[in-house]
């Protein structure tokens, strides 16, 4: 993470004001810090002085980020934190958007793109349109998903190996704000706003671009976490309840009488994403028909829950 630190010799300059109250401090040129935290051990260090857009490479192996010298953030450095050494490339014209590739980074400033390879330090520009924003890049490097912001926010994907581009989307009303690849690279991950429930949703497609067709956003359905309810309610004999998980899990799926006691699971099982049912007849765990009243419906999937209320009548 980037973090601040004050160092006057390095050209931080303070400046306090005791004549107002509160006493006004200002602080001119603070000096970027890049630290690495430990997840497991909690431990941090210090990787990078004067430097931000930090990256490392998927292996862990090298990170690269952009130095802040005398001038401007105009230089890239990739360090091998195996031996120690750096290679620095200079000629940045603003401080550069990073993403890792397999064996290289690809850098993204001023609308122009470069590929730099770890080891070499070999930096080679790539054709790219220029008002674009790059939201990621695949993990083998090949595809770059990118919002065109001149047909507002569509969103195109373009090869790396070579230089082609098309529409991810073939519905071009599609307009999310982001979209982002799966750690594996196989799947793409995106949000719609639906003004019809007043909800974000999450969307999920297979990153399957060898064909180079757009995506057919009608072929497939979002799926979020919901506990539709039942139908009939109030019911007399049997009714259906519906549910939809957003990923696989393992699912249970319990009715509980007013005061809490559980009389009957429907579901303990593991079940794919998607839109499930499920009939109770009223009875308990042991066959036994149930009298007229309110029961509860709990269903649970991994660490989410959601509750419901049937109506039986006899």
């Amino acid at each position: 993470f980037l973090r601040y630190e004050i160092d006057e010799k390095l050209g931080t300059e303070v400046a306090v004001n005791d004549l107002r109250q509160p006493v006004q401090i200002t602080v001119s040129n603070p000096i970027p810090i890049i630290v690495s935290v430990n997840i497991i051990s909690g431990l941090s260090r210090i990787i990078a002085w004067n430097a931000t857009s930090g990256r490392w490479s998927y292996d862990g192996r090298y990170f690269t980020y952009a130095r802040k010298n005398a001038d401007s953030f105009k230089e890239l450095v990739i360090t091998d934190t195996y031996t120690g050494l750096e290679k620095i490339i200079d000629d940045l014209f603003s401080v550069p958007i990073i993403f890792p590739m397999t064996d290289a980074f690809l850098l993204f400033s001023e609308s122009d793109l470069y590929r730099i390879k770890e080891q070499s330090g070999v930096m080679e520009q790539l054709e790219f349109n220029e008002n674009t924003t790059i939201t990621d890049i695949s993990p083998d490097g090949k595809w770059i998903l990118f919002t065109d912001e001149t047909q507002g926010r569509k969103q195109e994907v373009y090869n790396t190996e070579t230089g082609e581009q098309f529409n991810v989307f073939s519905d071009d009303t599609i307009k999310p704000y982001w979209a982002k690849f799966s750690p594996d690279g196989t799947l793409i991950c995106f949000c719609l706003y639906n003004d019809d429930s007043d909800t974000w949703e999450i969307y999920l497609y297979d990153a399957d671009f060898s064909s180079e067709q757009p995506l057919d956003v009608e072929a497939r359905v979002p799926y979020s976490f919901e506990l539709s309810g039942n139908f009939p309610n109030p019911f007399n004999a049997t009714t259906t309840i519906t549910f939809t998980l957003p990923e696989n899990e393992f699912t249970t799926f319990n009715i509980y009488n007013i005061t809490g006691q559980k009389i009957r699971t429907l579901v303990s099982e593991q079940k794919t994403a998607g839109t499930h049912t499920v009939v109770w007849d009223g009875r308990d765990d042991y066959g036994r028909q149930l009298s007229s009243g309110t029961y509860i419906t709990v269903l649970k999937a991994g660490t989410k829950t959601a509750t419901g209320r049937m109506m039986l009548v006899k």
